[in-house]
């Protein structure tokens, strides 16, 4: 805990990077005052300026924190968040963030709070992860004449403590192992130790959206720093990387970017696909792979497709990719899946009996791939329930007829198989009579338009694609044009199909209907 009396808190509000020099024109305490300040003798120094030394040093530190912001964040985003009422003090090496509600500190945890414990980490802080908010509703003051009787005290809440239990969720020792995971669980658990094997400094973990990627990564990262606090570290989407990269070209920092990747001990990023057709941001990641291997530091990247299978990849990178390990995370297999539910059902202080646990790893979602985010999506609505409905067992296990409910409600229903795209995109383009690759291309003719809309229908409902990866595997550049299509087809399902094909004569939602029974059917 932090005492509010002794922070040096400092207002933070959009300043340009020049602020600094311009301090110092002014005859403010700048960079001279602060050195001659390091010379003073420890034992003569009084406790005003051992006081001034910490200010200035904290001062100096929020400055390097807002710079980096500055350089991945849009500008508008720093002024809103970090306004007159948002302080910041630095003490031995944690961030405490004064804001005036808690929902404002989410805010900033949620689209900051990254980037902060990057900062941190970099620097070798034994504890690179701790980030504090302090909630000061304290109402703003009036123009008006102020009151010299006294001064209201400002009312503090106390203090929240932010990241700590955000990655306890990401430690590989909670992660639940199973036939799906279990190749991906121990190469992660490999390249996370001190004494890495030579070959093994270089991983790919590929899969479907919500199996598990993630919470590998940042388990890496996380017991990386619990084995070697001092080792520079850091995981970022492959998104963050791009943003920030182009902010860096434009704010003339691209040594500083560059020297801030190239000189971690371990590089971890997600969702590597977010690169693909991005050039630019790939020849910076191609450099920046070979100066970190050529130091021997380790590198853990995500994606949601094989190596080979990401469209428009630099080739150099692809091959860089597959000289480390390359693993697969699968569908949960039937057991892997009731373990699972029990660990996440643990979490939230629910109890199921067998049976609770067998129908929602039979019912997960109403699409085609079982995936962690499905199962705690069911959990989710089952904790609702429960919670509306206080009846429990003997044995203190929620009843099944609840869990029922919640499935019911939900629109859950059991499921024969697995349905994936190549198998919705054969069935529809068998039905229109095209060529798969055609989907892909420019060409407006009226089967290949139709194919494009209902395909994407069909994703939609059957499996856990978002809009970008449908238009991905389409081999679509631009996803607007699938969500487009999506919505248009939505509005034309009473109408009559007439293609000169063996459909014509059905309905759009008829001819949809009917290849949505044929897929759910066993092979």
């Amino acid at each position: 805990m932090i005492k509010s009396g002794t922070q040096t808190s400092v207002s933070s509000p959009s300043v340009a990077p020049t602020a600094h020099a311009r301090a110092e024109a002014k005859g403010r305490p700048g960079r001279n005052a602060g050195q001659r300040a390091t010379r003073l003798n420890k034992d003569t120094a009084t406790p005003r300026q051992a006081q001034s030394r910490r200010s200035e040093s904290a001062d100096g530190t929020i400055g390097e924190i807002m710079h980096r912001l500055r350089s991945i964040h849009p500008a508008s985003q720093i002024s809103r968040y970090f306004n007159e009422r948002t302080k910041m003090a630095v003490h031995d090496g944690t961030l405490e963030i004064t804001v005036p509600s808690s929902f404002q500190a989410e805010l900033i945890e949620r689209k900051f709070g990254r980037s902060l414990r990057d900062f941190f980490a970099e620097r070798g802080r034994a504890d690179p992860s701790t980030l504090t908010f302090r909630i000061d509703n304290t109402p703003r003051s009036t123009p008006d004449k102020p009151s010299r009787s006294r001064k209201a005290k400002p009312i503090a809440r106390p203090v929240i403590k932010s990241g700590r239990s955000h990655d306890q969720r990401f430690d590989l020792d909670s992660y639940v192992v199973g036939d799906a995971n279990t190749v991906a669980y121990d190469a992660a658990c490999k390249i996370a130790q001190q004494d890495t094997e030579p070959g093994l400094t270089r991983l790919f973990i590929h899969s479907e959206c919500g199996l598990g990627k993630t919470h590998l990564l940042r388990g890496i990262v996380r017991r990386v720093r619990q084995h070697a606090p001092a080792a520079r570290v850091r995981y970022i989407a492959a998104e963050a990387f791009t943003n920030e990269y182009i902010a860096s070209i434009q704010a003339n920092t691209v040594d500083a970017f560059r020297k801030r990747y190239r000189g971690l001990d371990l590089l971890c990023i997600d969702d590597i696909h977010f690169l693909a057709r991005k050039n630019a941001t790939q020849v910076e990641l191609l450099h920046t792979f070979d100066e970190i291997d050529l130091g021997g530091a380790r590198l853990v990247l995500a994606s949601d497709g094989h190596p080979s299978q990401i469209e428009t990849l630099n080739k150099g990178l692809i091959n860089r990719f597959l000289s480390g390990m390359v693993v697969a995370i699968d569908t949960p297999e039937p057991a892997l899946r009731q373990r699972l539910i029990l660990e996440l059902a643990s979490r939230r202080g629910l109890r199921l009996g067998r049976e609770a646990v067998a129908l929602l790893a039979q019912d997960a979602s109403g699409s085609s791939v079982w995936t962690v985010r499905e199962l705690e999506g069911s959990l989710t609505r089952l904790a609702a329930a429960a919670s509306l409905c206080q009846e429990r067992t003997t044995s203190g296990e929620i009843p099944m007829h609840i869990v029922e409910q919640a499935l019911h409600r939900s629109g859950i229903a059991p499921r024969p198989h697995a349905v994936r795209f190549d198998h919705i995109c054969e069935a529809v383009c068998r039905a229109l009579e095209i060529e798969a690759r055609e989907l892909g291309q420019s060409g407006r003719h009226r089967r290949v338009v139709m194919a494009r809309a209902i395909i994407t229908r069909l994703c939609r409902q059957l499996t856990t694609l978002s809009y970008p990866e449908i238009a991905r595997k389409m081999g679509k550049t631009n996803h607007s044009t699938v969500i487009t299509a999506h919505q248009r087809i939505e509005k034309q399902l009473d109408d009559t199909i007439a293609l000169g094909l063996p459909i014509d004569g059905l309905t759009i939602a008829q001819f949809a209907d009917r290849l949505t029974r044929r897929l759910r059917q066993p092979a």
